[in-house]
């Protein structure tokens, strides 16, 4: 969603960053989540391989093969199946970020509207799948993979 990837770039803004400068420099890449779903979804639930292709590929383009590189998601995809009714194809991506995490470095920031997950009755399942699990107040709870 657009004003969602704006608020982010305002974000940065606001600490001081140059997000002109580093999308320039390719140091900062901010992609729309129904767009880059639309890349590996198929027949409603993500596609492992278009998925490794798709985000898989965007991680080595930020990384250009250099080892030590930071890279830092924030992923937004989850929530928007979630809010569509797709609790089975929101876990499966869940999985798959946690598979391409075994072959690539980053940092994941999940960011969820909780309320659709005590809706379907998920807060456990889609907690079990982060290593560690914060509240919008900031808090850490004991829900998550250990």
């Amino acid at each position: 969603m657009p004003s969602h990837c704006e608020g982010i770039s305002q974000g940065l803004r606001e600490l001081s960053f140059d997000v002109d400068r580093l999308r320039r420099t390719g140091q900062l890449m901010v992609l729309d989540a129904e767009e880059t779903l639309s890349t590996f979804m198929k027949d409603g639930r993500p596609d492992a391989a278009a998925f490794r292709r798709s985000v898989g590929g965007v991680l080595g383009n930020l990384t250009g093969g250099r080892q030590g590189v930071a890279v830092r998601a924030f992923g937004g995809m989850v929530d928007c199946l979630w809010k569509r009714d797709g609790a089975d194809a929101a876990i499966r991506l869940e999985v798959l970020w946690n598979e391409l995490a075994n072959t690539n470095v980053f940092s994941l920031l999940c960011g969820y509207s909780m309320g659709n997950f005590y809706k379907h009755g998920a807060y456990e399942n889609i907690c079990s799948q982060h290593t560690h699990v914060v509240s919008g107040a900031g808090q850490p709870t004991s829900i998550g993979v250990e």
